[in-house]
């Protein structure tokens, strides 16, 4: 019971699979024995706990324990942000509705990578940017990528880079072009920092995008800047995040 409390919301046996770590146990039968209990919910595939059992099984974790813990629940949370877990559906639409499911499990990865292991937490982010897009979650996407990018200090990586165009990108499609045209910037200099040809190039294609509607003559420079740099590197078509 106290392991699987690090889940929030509701998880698969496949999940605890990859977070629980207690030896000899059978991981089957343990939950089934709490489902009987009424201590443990199920629900089809989808195992939950009540709020009050949770905080119960949270009270039960010592500090290195719950360190290791942690640890192991957002490594999961990284890979199911990538679709890289056993069971993450491989249609892009079925993809999505898991990321709902498994939203509160990101949120509370989120808020402790935030505190405590910022690099997986800008590898989760930046995973979850074209999601948090489509499901329109930019006020929560700006909340937690921002504050990622603030812990982050003077650190710079491919992760910051995106973090920064993505934020660009959610301001730009919010029409607030003169944010979008700063976060754009600031992925721009991590980039060329990085020597990172592709980000350069995508940037460029944003800031080209965003020169464009807001009718500047610097636009045309932008777009076939970046367009050139698109084929150095072989890729035609480019991406906004």
């Amino acid at each position: 019971l106290a392991e699987v409390s690090v889940f929030r919301g509701v998880w698969t046996i496949t999940a605890a699979e990859c977070v629980v770590n207690i030896a000899g146990l059978n991981l089957a039968e343990s939950l089934q024995r709490l489902v009987d209990c009424s201590l443990v919910n199920k629900n089809g595939e989808l195992f939950s706990l009540f709020a009050t059992t949770r905080a119960f099984g949270v009270e039960q974790w010592d500090s290195a324990g719950e360190v290791a813990l942690r640890h192991r629940h957002v490594a999961w949370c990284l890979n199911l942000a990538r679709g890289e877990t056993p069971d993450a559906p491989t249609d892009h639409v079925a993809f999505f509705a898991h990321l709902d499911a498994h939203l509160d499990n990101l949120r509370e990865g989120l808020q402790w990578s935030i505190e405590h292991d910022i690099e997986t937490g800008r590898k989760i982010a930046r995973s979850l940017l074209r999601y948090w897009d489509v499901r329109s979650l930019l006020t929560e996407a700006n909340r937690v990528c921002l504050s990622l990018l603030e812990a982050s200090g003077d650190t710079l990586s491919e992760e910051i880079g995106r973090l920064w165009n993505g934020l660009g990108w959610f301001a730009y499609s919010n029409q607030n072009y003169s944010n979008a045209e700063g976060y754009y910037q600031k992925a721009l200099f991590v980039f060329q920092a990085l020597e990172d040809t592709r980000g350069i190039a995508d940037v460029q294609g944003n800031l080209g995008e965003l020169a464009h509607i807001q009718g500047s003559d610097d636009a045309i420079r932008l777009l076939e800047e970046s367009r050139t740099l698109q084929k150095q590197i072989g890729n035609i078509y480019g991406e906004a995040t």
